[in-house]
């Protein structure tokens, strides 16, 4: 069985794995955020 690079890379960094979920959990917050934002004005 071959494990991809990707999933090595990200398995072997693990600050830098965190620190990329991190970043994609805020951007998700603040698209819904910005939905909210835009339902309570329409």
């Amino acid at each position: 069985m071959r494990i991809p690079l990707a999933w090595l890379n990200l398995v072997h960094e693990k600050t830098r794995f965190l620190v990329a979920i991190a970043g994609v959990s805020f951007a998700v917050l603040l698209v819904f955020m910005n939905l909210g934002f835009f339902g309570a004005l329409a």
